[in-house]
C-alpha cells in the first residue's frame, strides 16, 4: 500500500472533515473525522487506492456497503455513509473513543496480568449478541481478530469491519499469493480455502475468547503457512498450560469450540457465550486471590493439576506402564525412531503396509505446506498408529521434512482423553523441529509434550526429557 501518510488532513472526504489518522492497517488508513453539520465526529476508513481501479471490487463494495449498513445493533459499530471521491474509496462510521481489544490485550501482557474472567464473560456476551444478529441478518464476519473489536469506557464492546474480508475478496489467494485474513483467528476450513459458515466466525471468536483468557493465542509459528498447517491439524493447548487456576470446566468449553470439525463446535455464539459464563461461575469459588497477576513462570511452562476425573482411564493407565517399562529396558541410547516402532508392534495395533520406497520416492517438501500437497501414504493414514509407523520409516530414511508431516497428522488424530497415551509424539514433534532448525515449533511441541501427560506420575522420565530439551533450546 503507498501510505498517505497523513496527507488526508485537514481536507474533505464527502461532507466530512478529516481531522487525523487513528489506525493504519493492510487494506486500509482509519481517520477521525467530523460532520460539522451534526456536530459529530466520525470514523472513516479510507481503502487502497489501487483497489478503485478494479471494476468488480468497486460493484463488491457497493453491494457489501449496503448491506453492513442495515446493521443495527447495539454492539456492531453503525455505518453511515460510503462513496467514492476520486481514487478515495471510503466509509464513515460510528467513532467509539476508547481504542480497540488489541491494545487492552498488550496493555494487559506487558504489565503481566491476565483479564479477569467475569469481565472476560461480560466481553463474550456482548460479542456473541453482535454476532448471532448478524448471522440472523445473513451476515458473516470473516476477519474477526481483536484489532476488530472496539471498546469504550464504560465496558461496552462494538464489532466492526463486517463484510470488510469479502469485499476484499474472501479467503481467496490474490494475484501475489497473499492470503486475505488474519491466520492466527483463521477457522481450519478457512485456512483450507474453503466455503465460510457462521462456525467459521465463531471459531475467530473462539480463538479471541482464548487470547483474553491466556494472553496468547492457541497457535503461532514463525511464517503464515505453518500457521495455517497448526490451525488445520494440531490440537488446541489446554489453557491450563497458561494458567494455574483455570478449572477443566472452562477448558472444556474451549476445546469444543476450537474443534477442527465446524459440526462439532457450538451452533450458536451464545450458546457459547452461556457454556462459558456457566463454567466461568462453576470454577469461582477455586478462584486464587489474584487470578489475573501473571508470574514469568506462568508463561513458560506450567503443568497442569492431575486429572482424576476420567481422562485418564485405567486400562490407559496400564498400558502406558507397559510402555515405560520397555522405554525403560531398550534405553534412552537407542535411536528413538527404533524405539518407537517397537512400542508399535508390543501394543498389538495394526501397521499399515508402507514401505519407506513408497513415500522416499515422494518430492520433498516444505513442512508448512497444505495437506493437499502431503504424499498419499501421509494424507491416508487415519489413526496415530498409522502415521506413528510412517513417521518412523521417514525418520530412518533421513526424509526429516516429510517425517514432521506425519507426526502432524498423528498428533491431529490423538482425541484429547487419550494424549497421555500419545504424549511420547509431541516430545518427536519436537525432536523433528529441532533436527530441521526450527526452534519455535521444537520449543512448542516439547511444552505440548509436557501438557499431554496430564502430570501423571509414570510419564515423569517424558516430562523430564521434554523439559531438557526446552533448556538446550535457549
Amino acid at each position: 500500500m503507498t501510505s498517505q501518510s497523513g496527507s488526508l488532513n485537514g481536507k474533505l472526504l464527502g461532507k466530512y472533515q478529516v481531522l487525523e489518522r487513528i489506525g493504519l492497517g493492510g487494506m486500509a488508513e482509519v481517520y477521525r473525522g467530523r460532520h460539522e453539520r451534526l456536530d459529530r465526529d466520525v470514523a472513516i476508513k479510507v481503502l487502497h487506492p489501487a483497489l478503485n481501479n478494479d471494476p468488480e471490487f468497486l460493484a463488491r463494495f457497493e453491494r457489501e456497503a449496503r448491506l453492513v449498513a442495515t446493521l443495527r445493533h447495539p454492539n456492531i459499530v453503525q455505518m453511515y455513509d460510503f462513496d467514492i471521491q476520486g481514487d478515495q474509496v471510503f466509509m464513515v462510521m460510528e467513532y467509539i473513543a476508547g481504542g480497540t481489544l488489541k491494545q487492552r490485550l498488550e496493555e494487559l501482557k506487558s504489565s503481566g496480568q491476565f483479564m479477569p474472567l467475569p469481565e472476560i464473560a461480560g466481553f463474550l456476551k456482548q460479542m456473541s449478541a453482535a454476532l448471532d444478529y448478524a448471522h440472523s441478518q445473513k451476515m458473516l464476519h470473516r476477519d474477526l481478530k481483536p484489532a476488530n473489536i472496539l471498546l469504550d469506557a464504560t465496558g461496552n464492546v462494538f464489532l466492526t469491519d463486517f463484510g470488510i474480508a469479502h469485499m476484499l475478496g474472501g479467503t481467496k489467494l490474490t494475484t501475489t499469493g497473499s492470503l486475505l485474513g488474519t491466520p492466527a483467528y483463521m477457522s481450519p476450513e478457512q485456512c483450507r480455502g474453503e466455503s465460510l459458515t457462521l462456525s467459521s466466525d465463531l471459531y475467530s471468536l473462539t480463538v479471541i475468547l482464548f487470547e483474553m483468557i491466556t494472553g496468547e493465542v492457541p497457535f503461532d509459528a514463525d511464517t503464515p503457512l505453518a500457521l495455517l498447517q497448526k490451525q488445520i491439524f494440531d490440537p488446541p493447548p489446554p489453557l491450563e498450560f497458561y494458567r494455574k487456576d483455570i478449572l477443566a470446566g472452562v477448558s472444556k468449553v474451549l476445546q469444543q469450540a476450537l474443534s477442527k470439525k465446524a459440526e462439532d463446535r457450538y451452533p450458536s455464539a451464545i450458546k457459547l457465550s452461556l457454556a462459558f459464563a456457566e463454567a466461568v461461575q462453576s470454577s469461582s469459588g477455586a478462584t486464587p486471590a489474584n487470578p489475573h497477576k501473571l508470574a514469568q513462570a506462568n508463561r513458560s511452562a506450567i503443568l497442569p493439576k492431575p486429572n482424576n476425573s476420567g481422562l485418564f482411564p485405567i486400562k490407559w493407565a496400564l498400558a502406558a506402564a507397559i510402555l515405560l517399562v520397555i522405554v525403560m529396558v531398550i534405553g534412552w541410547g537407542i535411536l528413538r525412531v527404533a524405539r518407537k516402532s517397537a512400542v508399535a508392534t508390543k501394543t498389538g495395533m495394526p501397521i499399515p503396509a508402507v514401505t519407506v520406497e513408497a513415500i522416499a520416492t515422494e518430492t520433498e517438501i516444505n513442512p508448512s505446506m497444505s495437506s493437499t500437497r502431503r504424499p498419499p501414504a501421509i494424507q491416508l493414514c487415519i489413526t496415530p498408529q498409522e502415521c506413528q509407523t510412517i513417521f518412523n520409516k521417514l525418520m530412518e530414511s533421513k526424509r526429516y521434512v516429510l517425517a514432521a508431516e506425519a507426526l502432524s497428522r498423528a498428533v491431529s488424530n490423538v482425541p484429547v482423553d487419550q494424549q497421555p497415551r500419545w504424549a511420547q509424539l509431541k516430545c518427536d514433534q519436537g525432536d523433528v523441529y529441532a533436527q530441521l532448525e526450527n526452534k519455535v515449533d521444537a520449543k512448542s511441541a516439547y511444552k505440548e509434550c509436557i501438557t499431554w501427560t496430564h502430570n501423571e506420575p509414570q510419564l515423569q522420565s517424558i516430562r523430564d526429557y521434554a523439559q531438557q530439551k526446552i533448556k538446550d533450546l535457549k
